[in-house]
């Protein structure tokens, strides 16, 4: 919600001929996380049957709804992975397989 108290609506456009994975790469603070739990939100009401808080949503079956949040730290102390000799983008590609084999 901007200062003004106006929403800034979004849209997203997935399947057909724009694709079946949304890599979702922006600068901190940007809203991408918004922007996924957004559309997970959306997708899990639709399935159940609720209102969907859209003007037009065409969502097909879906047999989950994977969000992977990554180029974080993973831990609190700030080391993550980094000190068993994991990179960071080593550990966000792992993270990606994984959701990509559970798919």
């Amino acid at each position: 919600v901007a200062e003004s108290g106006n929403y800034v609506p979004n849209d997203l456009l997935l399947g057909g001929g724009h694709g079946r994975v949304l890599v979702n790469v922006a600068p901190n603070m940007s809203g991408k996380s918004a922007l996924a739990s957004a559309v997970a939100l959306t997708c899990y009401l639709a399935h159940i049957g609720s209102f969907v808080p859209a003007e037009r949503a065409d969502v097909a079956l879906l047999d989950s709804i994977g969000v992977a949040k990554l180029g974080e730290v993973a831990s609190a102390s700030g080391a993550g992975t980094l000190g068993m000799g994991s990179s960071t983008f080593c550990t966000d590609v792992r993270r990606v397989a994984l959701l990509c084999r559970r798919a």
